[in-house]
């Protein structure tokens, strides 16, 4: 090859979606957020099979550090279990979320989509900022529920949506503002 390295559809798509949720809170938020005492993201995933394994890999990738996983099914889990040997593994999230409570500063979910909007709740009250894959929850209730504790708990949220969310897409927002490709109609 002529030094070029090939990016899948997959990849790329993956590393936006992850890139949004590493914007410092206080940019969201517009108030004052504690940045996490560690100067880096430490994140819990629930959810480590298929697209849980692509979330996986793009939160650390943009420099987030993986401090806990959690899945109820090993098999689906195998993967990311091996690359993060050392890492703490737990089948229910929330023994998870209370055994490492101090070192994590968010939750990457990307489970049944049933289970989102219970998850994110409970991460969000225990102060954990929270990504979420789509979709964001079931009813309307339960996305006024997780809208409320957000604003309570003044934690970022973010609901995964790699067509709208996505490194290649903000990057190419931001050369169209400075006029690289001339005028568009």
């Amino acid at each position: 090859m002529n030094g070029q390295h090939h990016v899948s559809r997959r990849q790329f798509l993956n590393a936006g979606a992850a890139a949004g949720f590493m914007i410092p809170a206080s940019r969201v938020l517009g108030q004052a957020v504690a940045a996490p005492p560690s100067g880096q993201f430490r994140f819990a995933k629930v959810g480590c099979g298929g697209m849980g394994g692509g979330d996986l890999n793009s939160t650390a990738g943009a420099g987030g550090v993986v401090v806990g996983l959690c899945d109820t099914d090993a098999k689906k889990a195998e993967g990311a279990y091996k690359k993060y040997p050392d890492v703490p593994k737990f089948t229910d999230y929330r023994k998870m979320l209370d055994r490492l409570e101090k070192e994590i500063d968010g939750v990457v979910i990307s489970t049944p989509d049933h289970t989102h909007a219970c998850i994110a709740l409970d991460a969000m009250r225990r102060g954990k900022h929270v990504y979420v894959q789509k979709p964001l929850a079931r009813t309307y209730e339960e996305c006024r529920l997780m809208l409320d504790a957000a604003r309570k708990y003044k934690v970022v949220t973010q609901m995964g949506n790699q067509g709208h969310a996505g490194a290649g897409l903000i990057l190419w927002k931001k050369m169209m503002d400075a006029g690289a490709f001339g005028e568009i109609e």
